[in-house]
C-alpha cells in the first residue's frame, strides 16, 4: 500500500518561533481536524483541507484536545492551566 498526501499545510510561524503540533483531534464524523499548534487551535475542513479558523486564548502551549462524542464541542489543556 503507498501513501499519498491529499494536502498538506505547515502552520505559521507566531512571533518569528518554529511552531510545532502537540496534539491532533478529528471530530466524530471526520469534517474537522483540530492540531494544537504552540497556544493556538487550528481548525481544518478535511473535506477541503483548508484552514477554519486559528483560534487564540491558551496562554501557553497547548498540549491536549478532545472532542464531545456528539461533535457539538471540543475541550483543550495547556501549560497555563
Amino acid at each position: 500500500m503507498k501513501s499519498v498526501a491529499l494536502w498538506g499545510e505547515k502552520p505559521a510561524e507566531e512571533e518569528g518561533e518554529e511552531q510545532s503540533v502537540n496534539a491532533l483531534c478529528f471530530n466524530p464524523d471526520g469534517s474537522q481536524l483540530l492540531a494544537a499548534v504552540g497556544a493556538r487551535i487550528l481548525v481544518y475542513d478535511t473535506a477541503e483541507g483548508i484552514l477554519r479558523s486559528a483560534l487564540s486564548g491558551h496562554g501557553d502551549v497547548v498540549n491536549a484536545l478532545s472532542y464531545a462524542t456528539d461533535g457539538t464541542r471540543f475541550a483543550s489543556g495547556g501549560a497555563d492551566k
